[in-house]
């Protein structure tokens, strides 16, 4: 929320390139989509729900940079981004008939904020290229630690996340020609 602040992209520049130069070769970037929009508080990590404009900028910004770094032996840096459900998006408070995240907000209005959030994403980094021609982007993560293995653990609402947004997300992630993604979690009993 404040990569638009010059010391503080000056200082993640310099962080990418000592890791490149350390021979990283992929940046993972999780996006806290927390805020409500015209919120002032909380964490600079987070983004509003849906992102602002300033923050999709910034987004643009920071993949630009991540395009920019070349290792000291010649390498390049590939990015990978997770959209991170909390607060304001935290799906897992509520319910689709009551209203989810804090405030309760309207089902078909967290499902628009959803697509919004996807598109403002993919409008500020499918384009981003390397100098050598390659996109920066690989892979967009939908959501976290999606549970697996043990039903009584699986969070709240997550069933309904997935079956009503991912199939858009998948569709409109890859028509940008980037690799859509959700990252599981495995919970089971070790015993036998």
């Amino acid at each position: 929320a404040v990569y638009n602040n010059s010391q503080v992209r000056q200082t993640v520049q310099m962080q990418l390139q000592g890791m490149a130069d350390r021979g990283a070769t992929f940046i993972h970037t999780s996006m806290w989509v927390a805020k409500q929009p015209g919120q002032t508080c909380c964490s600079n990590a987070q983004i509003t729900f849906p992102m602002t404009d300033q923050e999709a900028a910034n987004l643009r910004a920071y993949a630009q940079d991540v395009a920019a770094i070349r290792s000291a032996a010649g390498n390049r840096l590939r990015l990978d981004l997770a959209l991170m459900w909390g607060g304001a998006s935290d799906y897992t408070v509520g319910s689709p008939s009551t209203g989810l995240g804090m405030p309760a907000i309207s089902a078909t209005k967290f499902v628009s904020n959803i697509q919004a959030t996807t598109d403002q994403v993919l409008g500020a980094v499918s384009d981003v290229t390397r100098p050598d021609g390659v996109r920066i982007v690989d892979t967009i993560f939908f959501d976290y630690e999606v549970t697996t293995g043990n039903s009584s653990n699986n969070k709240s609402n997550e069933d309904w996340l997935l079956t009503t947004n991912y199939p858009r997300f998948v569709s409109v992630v890859s028509g940008a020609g980037l690799r859509p993604a959700v990252y599981f979690i495995a919970d089971g009993a070790q015993g036998g």
